[in-house]
């Protein structure tokens, strides 16, 4: 290995990350420790589902989210594809998701991930696809187990 380098393998890949990579650690530890559960079946209750971007785009997002009695989300899941800015805008997202009411999905802002993240200014724009995905849970939720 050079040194400088770190090797993750993430998926059966293994993704080299140097020293001078503009992967900062907040993003770093977010991509390192992403666990990507097994989405909700579409016929369980209260399981709102989004999803933006494509493979094409080389981002694409979904998130699942379970309201609960009190109309917060109460759970999160995800499956993503993309660079590790991508994956720890998804991962830092489900994270502040637990809590908000719908009215608050709304009006959550990708570029606020990316600001926390200190993400590059190349990198900002996949902060908002993290952001469509979680606008479509309200305004176009539909039950789906997978990428498009």
């Amino acid at each position: 290995m050079v040194a400088g380098v770190i090797a993750i393998t993430r998926h059966g890949a293994d993704v080299l990350v140097s020293d001078d990579s503009p992967i900062n650690s907040a993003v770093r530890a977010r991509f390192i420790n992403a666990r990507m559960s097994e989405l909700w079946a579409p016929s369980e209750p209260d399981v709102l589902t989004g999803r933006a971007g494509s493979m094409a785009q080389e981002a694409e997002v979904l998130i699942q989210v379970r309201m609960g009695a009190e109309g917060q989300v109460v759970d999160t899941r995800y499956r993503v594809y993309g660079c590790p800015f991508t994956i720890a805008a998804v991962v830092l997202a489900c994270e502040r998701l637990v809590g908000l009411t719908a009215e608050e999905l709304t009006r959550f802002r990708g570029l606020d991930l990316a600001d926390a993240l200190t993400f590059p200014a190349e990198k900002r724009g996949v902060a908002l696809t993290v952001e469509d995905a979680v606008h479509a849970l309200v305004t176009e939720s539909s039950p789906c187990v997978g990428p498009r």
